[in-house]
């Protein structure tokens, strides 16, 4: 039995543009391997730059930077799910866009989060957690 999966078989064919969103530049951590110096509780993305972004990269889907099979939208930080609701907000708005403007993403998208696992518990991330499982049947 082959615990490896057959390279064909993988999502998308590995043909996905991954775009990633550093929601905030707070941790609770100080991990001396961190990337990020000078953590900054007040460095946040706000609404209005993700918006933007999200709009300049969907209304250049046939740009060769944009033009893959499939998407996987990243959040980072800092902790990222110190921005939950941020997280959020983000996301309901790519899957709304994605239907609305009949992007050949629709159906070809994932979200990741790169997470120190701290606020995993928290009801807000655990209530987001649920709702994009349960939407997507992963």
């Amino acid at each position: 039995m082959s615990f490896i999966k057959d390279s064909n078989n993988s999502w998308q064919s590995c043909m996905a543009k991954n775009i990633t969103f550093i929601v905030t530049k707070d941790c609770q951590l100080a991990c001396k391997y961190c990337y990020l110096v000078g953590k900054n509780v007040k460095e946040r993305m706000p609404w209005e730059v993700a918006k933007t972004f999200i709009d300049y990269v969907l209304d250049h889907e046939t740009d060769p930077d944009f033009a893959y099979e499939s998407v996987v939208w990243d959040f980072i930080g800092g902790e990222p799910f110190l921005e939950i609701e941020l997280i959020n907000k983000i996301c309901d708005y790519i899957k709304t866009e994605l239907f609305c403007r009949n992007h050949h993403w629709f159906n070809s998208y994932r979200f990741s989060f790169s997470t120190n696992g701290i606020n995993y518990h928290e009801k807000a991330v655990q209530d987001f957690i649920k709702k994009i499982k349960y939407r997507h049947n992963y």
